[in-house]
């Protein structure tokens, strides 16, 4: 049981190390379009960081369950296994977090129209 927890804990945490590199990566090569994206796709933006309000609150309520461990009022097998639990709940939510943000974020490449390249080969035909 011991690995099945360390390989979970190790490829979660893994996972959102990587998005989290990703969005850096992708808002620090060009700030302004990354802003303007985030603006103009609200609507994933307030998902992404409403996942990342609920994961803080599994953190805190880890941390609160540790405190009472550590003032004595719970059982180190309770404190154990729910900052196992709060810990990957935590993780879980950044990585969906950090995916919708990295898909905002994301360079979108310009698509050509059918109908703009047969216009401009008839331009070049003119030519």
């Amino acid at each position: 049981m011991n690995l099945a927890v360390f390989l979970t804990a190790s490829l979660t945490i893994g996972a959102a190390l990587i998005l989290s590199l990703m969005v850096k990566i992708y808002g620090g090569r060009k700030p302004e379009y990354a802003l303007s994206r985030i603006f103009l796709k609200r609507d994933e933006t307030i998902r992404a960081l409403q996942a990342m309000v609920v994961g803080t609150c599994t953190f805190a309520a880890g941390r609160i369950i540790a405190l009472f461990h550590s003032l004595n009022l719970l059982p180190q097998s309770i404190s154990l296994a729910s900052n196992t639990l709060t810990g990957e709940a935590f993780t879980i939510c950044l990585i969906y977090a950090f995916y919708k943000m990295l898909k905002v974020m994301k360079p979108v490449k310009p698509r050509m129209v059918k109908e703009a390249s047969k216009k401009q080969r008839e331009a070049d035909e003119n030519i």
